[in-house]
């Protein structure tokens, strides 16, 4: 379970900063004049701030050495560099809490939510690699109370497997919702990762006679044409969202998915984790750029929930629901 993965990521960055603040405490405090309890509280909080900041404006960086011409014409270097640092900032205090609720899963409760009285509006949400389904804590949150529902939140498991066997999870999933809601046609909202897991999905269910129709996907911060930073990690799966993987290149040859209305690519031109940034629009799909959000960011950016939320009030079905 990538929640196992998370616990330990947390509890080891907890350890570190406690033996840090350790060492540090009885100097600082003496400096500050300060009680040392405190001291040492302050230094275990900064050194975990610096961990999430480091790696922010780390990958950030590696991003900005791809940027596209546009990117970089589209202010001055003083301007993009405050900028970058802001976005720096938010994607470190986004990422650290996803990392706390990724660690308390299942202990969230992410799988229920009832639908709207009198409508079925469903969604289904497909997190991103080495993450699991309570980084959509905020957004299904939001999606609720614009009335739609049921939202459903799904763990595509093992971490490391490939994108063909987490879609199998994906098609189930859509077909359990479908069936759920009595054959409403299903939304899909896909963050990194889950934008692919939705494509492969779809791609196998075009071949289906009796799978339901999906009514729209959106991806956000999906790498549709690859991403350099999959080469830092391992799996499968980061294999094939490899910039010219082979399994890239047969998808994205594919025809539209006929069982699908609409598709929305929704990107950050600030995105730390798809180089290049491009690769977040998806041909031949009407693409929203945001900008001065992160990519984990974008789950948790009111912008982007508005824009999602727009898109599904524009081509979501809104079905009566019969008293039973």
């Amino acid at each position: 379970m990538t929640a196992l993965f998370w616990r330990g990521v947390v509890l080891a960055q907890l350890v570190l900063a406690l033996v840090a603040a350790w060492y540090a405490a009885p100097i600082l405090s003496r400096a500050w004049q300060l009680e040392q309890w405190l001291v040492a509280a302050i230094s275990a909080v900064v050194f975990i701030a610096v961990i999430q900041l480091t790696f922010a404006a780390g990958t950030l960086l590696v991003a900005a050495a791809y940027e596209e011409p546009s990117t970089l014409a589209s202010g001055s270097l003083l301007s993009s560099s405050a900028r970058r640092l802001r976005v720096a900032c938010s994607e470190a205090a986004v990422f650290a809490v996803c990392q706390c609720l990724m660690a308390m899963e299942p202990w969230l409760s992410m799988t229920h939510s009832a639908a709207p009285r009198g409508k079925l509006r469903p969604v289904l949400l497909l997190h991103g690699v080495l993450c699991n389904r309570a980084v959509w804590w905020l957004l299904r949150r939001r999606l609720v109370a614009a009335g739609f529902g049921p939202v459903r939140a799904v763990n595509l498991e093992p971490a490391h497997a490939s994108i063909d066997l987490l879609a199998i999870q994906a098609r189930q999933a859509i077909v359990a919702l479908s069936a759920e809601v009595s054959a409403v046609p299903v939304v899909v909202v896909a963050h990194s990762m889950g934008g692919l897991v939705a494509r492969a999905a779809l791609s196998a269910m075009d071949q289906e006679i009796d799978t339901p129709p999906v009514a729209q996907v959106i991806t956000l911060g999906t790498p549709h044409r690859g991403s350099e930073t999959a080469r830092l990690c391992r799996g499968a799966a980061c294999r094939q969202m490899r910039i010219g993987s082979s399994w890239l290149a047969a998808l994205n040859l594919e025809r539209p998915h006929r069982r699908v209305t609409a598709m929305t690519s929704i990107y950050s031109i600030d995105d730390n984790l798809v180089v290049p940034r491009a690769s977040a629009r998806l041909p031949g799909s009407q693409a929203l750029a945001v900008t001065g959000i992160g990519h984990f960011g974008l789950l948790w950016s009111r912008q982007v929930a508005k824009l999602v939320i727009q898109q599904l009030e524009s081509t979501a079905p809104s079905v009566a629901r019969v008293s039973q």
